[in-house]
């Protein structure tokens, strides 16, 4: 788009947002949420005194956005929608209601909520912990796994029967772009993302500025214990989860870079200004990294030790315990039993000693 001396150029795709990128200086002036789904088609044309940006997604809207661009300073471009929809679609209109703080919603609430209102096991969140299953047994080989978009009716629903406290039976009424899409949107949801604002910079400057890569796991291994315990918990279940679904990447074609690309805003909510884009690609290549490495920077859950049961049941219990369940097969006891033991400390003390023992070897 050219106005004046002023060129932008409009990137979308990879999700619901647009971009507004200065040709002149290559960097992110504005980024807005155009559509419920990916953004499939962007156009624009000019007038007198304004340009029109013309986007399409198969939320069932096509929608044109009035943008000011005749300025010297492009970090305050304007921008303002002029149309909404073409070809109504009854069913696709439904609007998500406000939420309602009687309602214990489950998406867009933070952690310290959900945990308040029981929605956490095991320091996953219930909804997303479903969601993976879901995706683990029926979308690993589902060719373009969280790039295809799914029904933007069947998101609305199901988000709506979670949200209302309903119990939803993903086997038999999910499908995988549906659930892929709402995984997405549970993580970019959060009030506060993943990876806080503070701890994101920690982990960048960690991964920018150490050439070693022994060193620099060691500093990430560090920032890593730095987040708070729900957040690591949730990272570290969707970082060995995501890795699982790119090593199928020959029949999904979905392998680690793509996923990074994809997650990195899900993940690290990048504040907007000029260098958000430069920022949010630093995000996604620490993703990457945090993929390729998941052995060494996070403990796989079937690593983690079981704490000692209560002493009156010790005498009962066998001397060599087998492996610990998978999530979906714990009962409400074995949860509360297993997070009487904080997970900073199994992380911490993990680490430390396989740590030290890698040095040993290396002596």
């Amino acid at each position: 788009m050219h106005q004046g001396q002023n060129s932008i150029l409009a990137i979308a795709g990879d999700d619901e947002t647009v971009r507004l990128c200065d040709v002149g200086t290559e960097k992110c002036v504005c980024e807005f949420q155009a559509h419920e789904t990916r953004v499939k088609a962007v156009d624009s044309f000019s007038m007198e005194d304004y340009c029109v940006l013309v986007t399409a997604s198969n939320d069932g809207f096509i929608k044109m956005w009035k943008l000011h661009l005749n300025q010297s300073d492009l970090s305050s471009v304007r921008i303002r929608k002029l149309n909404a929809k073409v070809s109504p679609d009854p069913t696709a209109s439904a609007v998500v209601p406000e939420f309602d703080p009687t309602v214990r919603h489950v998406f867009g609430v933070s952690l310290e909520r959900l945990r308040e209102d029981g929605h956490l096991v095991w320091g996953v969140p219930l909804v997303l912990r479903h969601m993976v299953e879901f995706l683990d047994r029926n979308g690993v080989h589902q060719r373009g796994l969280f790039r295809l978009s799914g029904s933007v009716v069947r998101t609305r629903q199901l988000r709506l029967r979670w949200d209302s406290g309903e119990r939803v039976d993903l086997q038999q009424e999910g499908d995988v772009p549906t659930i892929a899409c709402l995984l997405k949107l549970f993580l970019r949801e959060l009030p506060t993302p993943l990876v806080p604002e503070p701890q994101r910079k920690e982990l960048v400057q960690s991964y920018t500025e150490y050439a070693d890569e022994a060193e620099m796991n060691r500093s990430l291994r560090g920032n890593l214990c730095c987040l708070p315990d729900d957040n690591l918990s949730i990272l570290s279940y969707l970082i060995h989860f995501l890795s699982r679904v790119a090593t199928h990447s020959q029949s999904n074609h979905m392998p680690a870079e793509n996923l990074a690309m994809i997650f990195g805003p899900c993940i690290f909510h990048v504040p907007a200004g000029p260098k958000m884009l430069e920022e949010q690609n630093v995000c996604n290549a620490l993703l990457l990294h945090l993929l390729r490495h998941q052995s060494v920077l996070f403990i796989s859950p079937h690593r983690v030790p079981l704490p000692l049961p209560p002493q009156d049941t010790v005498a009962s219990t066998p001397s060599s315990s087998p492996p610990p369940p998978t999530l979906s097969a714990l009962s409400d006891f074995e949860v509360r039993l297993m997070f009487n033991f904080p997970l900073r400390e199994i992380f911490t003390f993990f680490y430390e000693t396989r740590f030290m023992s890698m040095e040993h070897l290396g002596q």
